[in-house]
């Protein structure tokens, strides 16, 4: 058998000595390599963790659909009632503005009462609430102005 320095063994040579008097070529059995183990874990783990996100924005997101249902109902309901009264008790026009503030009102008292929230952290989660409430407040002024 060669003998070579330490520094310049490679695998074919350490492969070379361990065969048998004979034996042309045997598989050399590899030390067990615990890093596939560790990498199908963490991509188990990664998957699972992929799919708890995906099911949260899921969640989220109908949570956010049927709040906009909710207010959607509350706007026609809240609208039909003023628009009865400015049509039966001669209530003026511009209460149709207090209707505006429906998405804001529903946004901070569900977060007060289910959530028991104070009211700063019940208005600071609500800024798509704000967004609707001056979407429908810009609306309103120019239903007002146009006079439809």
């Amino acid at each position: 058998m060669k003998e070579f320095p330490d520094n310049e063994r490679n695998y074919e040579d350490l492969m070379l000595e361990q065969l048998a008097p004979g034996e042309e070529y045997r598989p050399v059995d590899p030390k067990r390599d615990d890093s596939y183990q560790n990498a199908r874990e963490h991509m188990a783990e990664a998957f699972v963790q992929a799919t708890m996100e995906k099911q949260r924005k899921e969640q989220k997101a109908l949570g956010m659909a049927m709040e906009c249902i909710i207010i959607a109902g509350l706007y026609l309901l809240i609208w039909m009632l003023i628009s009865a009264a400015v049509t039966i008790a001669n209530a003026p026009a511009a209460m149709h503005f207090l209707n505006c503030l429906t998405p804001s009102v529903y946004g901070i008292g569900k977060r007060m009462l289910i959530e028991k929230l104070p009211f700063r952290e019940a208005a600071s989660e609500c800024n798509f609430h704000f967004i609707a409430s001056a979407v429908l407040l810009v609306v309103g002024i120019v239903r007002l102005v146009v006079g439809y």
